[in-house]
């Protein structure tokens, strides 16, 4: 799936996203906070998904790097300018119906995801659920780690 935006005027997006700044200040901090200090727990996490432990992947902090680099580039005032400042929400909106889609025509579907729209409460897998899905996580709980029984 991919997600693409028409920029109508592409030398005027070009000066603007020249001439206004990017306050990635935060995302910066999170990456070094990330190399100083996560590097155990991105082993711990690696290790944890290598050998399937769900329990060991929902009890780690999840780092919100990701979300402050995105947060930096969609709210930059060239990103307002431009139409850019909802384009997370739009493409998850369309994973979302893609996904749906997918689910509903085909026997079988696959999808790659970020463990964080895996196992976060707010994450993609999290939006199927409230829709109605079943979500069972590979050790037979669903994705708040509690056991699912089956009717």
């Amino acid at each position: 799936m991919r997600y693409t935006m028409l920029v109508e005027e592409p030398r005027s997006a070009v000066k603007t996203f020249k001439s206004s700044p990017m306050d990635d200040r935060e995302c910066f901090g999170r990456t070094l906070d990330t190399v100083e200090r996560d590097m155990g727990h991105i082993t711990e996490r690696a290790n944890a998904w290598a050998t399937g432990d769900i329990d060991l992947l929902r009890s780690l902090p999840m780092n919100d790097q990701r979300e402050a680099c995105l947060s930096a580039v969609t709210e930059a005032g060239f990103a307002k300018q431009l139409g850019f400042s909802d384009v997370r929400q739009k493409a998850e909106a369309m994973w979302v119906a893609e996904a749906d889609k997918a689910l509903n025509t085909n026997t079988q579907t696959f999808a790659m995801l970020p463990m964080e729209d895996v196992l976060s409460p707010k994450g993609l897998i999290a939006r199927l659920k409230a829709q109605g899905y079943q979500v069972e996580a590979p050790d037979g709980s669903d994705a708040e780690g509690q056991a699912t029984t089956q009717p």
